[in-house]
């Protein structure tokens, strides 16, 4: 499936397959996706049973649990992704007119989402496996394979593999047709990136290359303790400086998000965003426009209660 938006309070236990993934309950990231993933399920049904479901969303990192408990048999895995590269691609969407990125969906609410989800991997998710994306679309495409095996529980036919090869991993520089790294582009935020440590944490997640949450625990753990609030602070910071209305906007709706859905508000993950969304309200609402004011004082709120999740 491709980037079905799910409803983060649904009981997915309930999911009836295909018909929901066929009908206006599930919408892809624009109108064209949607279509294409219709037809697409169509044209596998008429060829037979379909027996496994998928759903690329990248936003689950923050119901995971709930994922995982509503689906017992789910099989799930996550990228992990260089963070300036991260950040340099959410730019060029943000600023392609012809992408249907939200407003205000800047590299920087990229940084935010990163160490978020280096946070909770790095309490351990069971049945949650990891991949280092630089090291599948750059390096080695026999993670590929391995990748699928661990979501589909079967091989991967020859011809997936070589269509992979063919269109997406970008070894060889006149490869892919659709360029995932940008030869010469400037790489965001490295000064401070690098000063926190990063390159080796990328360095250590290459290594790992595609490995269970629970084993990147030693990994992932000490470096989200030590620079959570640094990277929360640096983002904050260069978002009241840039004073961007929409930006100021988007951050704010993310810190109502996460305060008002993610699923484990018992970890340490979600207990450290608190305050830094309470600052977020603080001190990005004088400069937000009327809705984001309002918004702001919520999250202020918010960020002082322990509110039961919609689907307890």
């Amino acid at each position: 499936m491709e980037y079905f938006r799910g409803e983060w309070h649904m009981d997915y236990s309930k999911l009836s397959l295909p018909d929901d993934f066929l009908s206006d309950r599930f919408k892809a990231s624009n109108p064209r996706n949607t279509a294409e993933t219709h037809k697409i399920l169509r044209e596998k049904l008429a060829a037979g049973p379909v027996k496994f479901y998928g759903n690329k969303n990248p936003s689950y990192f923050f119901i995971i649990s709930k994922l995982h408990h509503d689906l017992p048999g789910l099989r799930s895995a996550a990228l992990y992704r260089n963070p300036s590269d991260l950040a340099a691609s959410w730019d060029r969407r943000a600023t392609n007119p012809k992408d249907p990125w939200n407003a205000g969906r800047t590299g920087l609410m990229g940084l935010l989402n990163w160490i978020v989800e280096v946070a909770r991997y790095g309490e351990g998710v069971a049945n949650l496996n990891v991949v280092d994306y630089a090291s599948m679309f750059l390096h080695d495409a026999s993670i590929f394979p391995v990748l699928m095996r661990h979501i589909s529980g079967r091989d991967t036919s020859p011809e997936a593999i070589v269509a992979f090869e063919r269109t997406i991993f970008q070894a060889a520089p006149e490869k892919p047709r659709r360029a995932r790294q940008v030869p010469g582009a400037p790489k965001p935020h490295v000064e401070f990136l690098s000063h926190i440590g990063v390159p080796d944490l990328d360095a250590a997640m290459r290594e790992a290359a595609f490995a269970p949450s629970l084993s990147l625990v030693p990994v992932l753990r000490p470096f989200a303790e030590a620079n959570f609030d640094k990277v929360f602070g640096y983002v904050l910071e260069a978002v009241r400086i840039r004073a961007d209305v929409e930006e100021i906007g988007y951050a704010l709706r993310w810190a109502r998000l996460m305060l008002t859905m993610y699923d484990d508000t018992g970890s340490w993950t979600f207990k450290a965003m608190k305050p830094m969304f309470a600052r977020f309200g603080e001190q990005l609402g004088p400069l937000a426009d009327e809705n984001g004011q309002g918004l702001a004082k919520r999250i202020r709120n918010l960020a002082r209660k322990d509110l039961p999740r919609p689907w307890e």
